[in-house]
């Protein structure tokens, strides 16, 4: 794969590492949340994270619902809420936030760097010895200070309306692919859709690449970064061939 291009201000809306085990015992929680000491200095900020669950069942002709809480894990914050650190019973995420998609981004040698760190004081504490699941995952807005625009100007595989069709003007879209990485034994998933917070005179696209391996491995930690490296060499590949000249230039 080429090298990809290096922006001064790239579209990241969010970026993050995620690392998935076979789910812990509920009573391990309390030595996920004691973990919070070791990172207390940069992520000041403890969180629960929990899971909603509901039950629908008859009785004597009527149905009713019932619904709890579990907690699933702890999440700590840095002070401004850029940076999260996610323990869970279920595996580990490390997310870096930009709200300003045109602001400078801190690159993913900075978030592969801390999420190692994190990741290692949870494997340790834990005695992970395998993964079930790995990822890599940008979410980009792309702001477009115009409108209306052509998506053909920007995006290389926007949707289209049938051209027999009368009405061409778009109310709403959205594109979703997945597609299979054979040598990585990942799958891609793209998403091309309107951003959920439009800005005003201006057009913004969500773009979101989300890479996966969903496969048991034993514990290598170097092997385990260099295939999160390679997930984030394709998902520079994806974002590259997705594009026009046009939506670059707004990165420059």
């Amino acid at each position: 794969m080429e090298v990809a291009p290096s922006y001064s201000k790239p579209p990241v809306r969010e970026a993050l590492i995620d690392i998935r085990i076979s789910p812990l015992a509920p009573t391990q929680l309390p030595a996920l949340e004691a973990l919070h000491e070791q990172l207390r200095s940069s992520y000041p900020t403890k969180k629960k994270q929990q899971n909603l669950q509901g039950l629908w069942e008859w009785r004597e002709e009527t149905l009713s619902s019932r619904t709890s809480q579990r907690v699933a894990g702890f999440q700590f914050e840095s002070s401004d809420g850029t940076r999260i650190v996610q323990y869970r019973l279920d595996g580990f995420t490390c997310n870096f936030i930009k709200p300003d998609p045109q602001a400078a981004w801190a690159g993913w040698t900075a978030l592969r760097k801390e999420a190692r760190h994190a990741w290692e004081i949870y494997s340790n504490a834990i005695g992970i010895n395998e993964t079930i699941g790995l990822g890599v995952r940008y979410i980009n807005q792309i702001v477009i200070p115009t409108a209306p625009i052509e998506l053909t100007d920007y995006l290389v595989a926007p949707p289209s309306i049938p051209p027999n069709i009368p009405y061409q003007a778009f109310m709403d879209w959205l594109s979703r692919v997945t597609i299979a990485i054979p040598d990585l034994n990942a799958s891609a998933i793209i998403t091309q859709a309107p951003a959920e917070e439009p800005r005003p005179d201006s057009v913004t696209i969500l773009f979101d690449i989300d890479i996966t391996r969903r496969a048991k491995a034993p514990l290598d930690p170097e092997a385990m970064w260099t295939t999160l490296d390679q997930f984030r060499t394709l998902k520079n590949t994806i974002f590259e061939a997705s594009l026009r000249d046009k939506a670059k230039e707004l990165f420059q």
